[in-house]
């Protein structure tokens, strides 16, 4: 996503570099996952900062 919007990963700028980005979460389609997963089919994709709870 950052690839194809920048605006997407301007708080994030390891995002863009291909570097380990070890404090950002992600999940696609509700199944935790990381920021090399394919999207092509993918319904929902979701970011988890490192403030977030459980």
């Amino acid at each position: 996503m950052v690839r194809r919007r920048g605006w997407h990963g301007a708080g994030w700028p390891d995002l863009g570099t291909g570097r380990k980005c070890h404090r950002v979460r992600v999940a696609v389609d509700q199944d935790l996952s990381d920021l090399s997963a394919p999207l092509a089919g993918v319904r929902e994709v979701a970011f988890f900062p490192p403030m977030t709870g459980g």
